[in-house]
């Protein structure tokens, strides 16, 4: 995957939009709630916590996560980790996403020096429409280092730590580190939650 800030900025608006409703296609008894948390700190700080199944009444601006196996514009194998915390009170979220070619258990290390790093990230606050102007912040990045501990058919689990600049809502030299991430998410086909094939359809253009 060779990243780039406008293939970044692209994910980061596609992010911020609504999921497709989805349907629940996978076996009885399957255990499809996921969970992302972390800490963050820099130019915002604070705590992200999501835990939940998607589903059709709650992809707008609920809580929930997941992960999903797509093909990337060249061919390969992408992993693309997404979760969503909807704030009490109002129809805003905050929403974390990450995308890594090639997955398989192990680290991987990205410097900024690094261009041809393996995953970029997009971290939102207080979204509340599909533009990401409409955001109260936005952050993405491709450096850091994410692990994955468990990986098979059904989940994912992980670590991970990024450091993410400003793009949105915040000067343009504003950084965040986010820190102690944790994941352990279920793993949905593409005809489950068609949220990546737009992604990385944007990617192809």
């Amino acid at each position: 995957m060779r990243t780039s800030k406008r293939t970044l900025l692209a994910l980061a608006s596609l992010a911020l939009l609504p999921l497709a409703a989805c349907k629940d296609s996978s076996g009885p008894g399957r255990n499809l709630v996921g969970e992302v948390h972390f800490t963050y700190s820099g130019a915002v700080s604070g705590a992200f916590e999501a835990e939940g199944k998607v589903t059709a009444a709650n992809s707008e601006s609920g809580t929930f996560a997941f992960a999903e196996l797509a093909e990337d514009p060249q061919g390969g194998d992408a992993l693309v980790l997404y979760s969503q915390a909807g704030r009490s009170g109002n129809n805003k979220y905050d929403a974390l996403l990450v995308v890594l070619e090639d997955p398989a258990k192990g680290t991987v290390t990205c410097t900024e020096s690094n261009a041809d790093c393996a995953f970029l990230s997009a971290f939102v606050l207080g979204q509340d429409d599909t533009s990401a102007e409409d955001a109260d912040a936005l952050f993405f990045g491709t450096s850091g280092q994410l692990t994955i501990t468990h990986l098979d058919d059904e989940r994912v689990r992980g670590t991970f730590t990024f450091s993410m600049s400003g793009f949105v809502g915040v000067d343009e030299d504003a950084e965040v580190e986010v820190q102690s991430g944790t994941f352990d998410l279920p793993l949905l086909e593409e005809g489950d939650v068609p949220f990546s094939q737009a992604a990385f359809g944007v990617l192809q253009r």
